[in-house]
């Protein structure tokens, strides 16, 4: 069962963020266009994917108050980025925005059934 819980959340988490980790390897592909906007993009996604894993999920667990958990993990990650972190162009926090926008998304999914 943990395997099977381990693939579901290793998708969940490519869902929530490959279109991330996409944009922070073309910002770090291209430093002399960019800056540092592809570091700011990769701490976001370190501090959303540890949000992620601090809401426990067991087989028993309801989906949806799992992703309710997750996005408030997310949203007090983002708090603390924003708090802990310089992100000067904002890049870092643009990124929580559309990793919470794809956890909304997975829950409406999963409520329309």
């Amino acid at each position: 069962m943990e395997a099977k819980r381990s693939l579901a959340l290793d998708h969940f988490i490519a869902i929530v963020l490959d279109p991330e980790r996409e944009d922070a390897h073309k910002r770090l592909s291209d430093k002399s266009y960019w800056g540092d906007t592809g570091y700011w993009v990769v701490v976001a996604i370190g501090y959303i994917e540890g949000a992620i894993h601090r809401v426990p999920f067991t087989p028993t667990t309801d989906v949806s108050v799992w992703l309710e958990g997750v996005i408030e993990e997310i949203t007090h990650a983002q708090e603390q980025f924003r708090r802990e972190e310089e992100d000067p162009d904002g890049y870092g926090s643009a990124t929580f925005n559309g990793a919470l926008g794809r956890v909304y998304g997975v829950l409406e999914a999963h409520r329309e059934g």
